[in-house]
């Protein structure tokens, strides 16, 4: 049985993370595999966005939830940093 964490990726994560340039999708998809043994590796929102984390890769970020009772990570959204904190309509 494995010690680290389960990613699981939204349906809309997963279309924004194929939609992104190839090498980005590497970096990101790296980021992710590496969440399963370092879960905290992002950094924790605050205010309306609390209870969410942050991961950076490049100009991207990738918004995730942990769960640790389950030890699974929701993967939330894959957006460019300049959009990825707007809410959406």
């Amino acid at each position: 049985m494995s010690d680290g964490y389960k990613v699981v990726i939204g349906a809309g994560a997963a279309k924004s993370i194929r939609r992104l340039p190839k090498q980005s999708q590497k970096a990101v998809l790296s980021a992710l595999k590496s969440l399963e043994g370092d879960p905290r590796g992002g950094k924790p929102l605050t205010g309306d966005l609390g209870g969410i984390w942050s991961l950076r890769r490049g100009d991207y970020r990738v918004l995730y939830r942990l769960d640790d009772g389950a030890r699974r990570i929701e993967i939330a959204r894959v957006s460019h940093r300049r959009d990825v904190y707007r809410r959406r309509p």
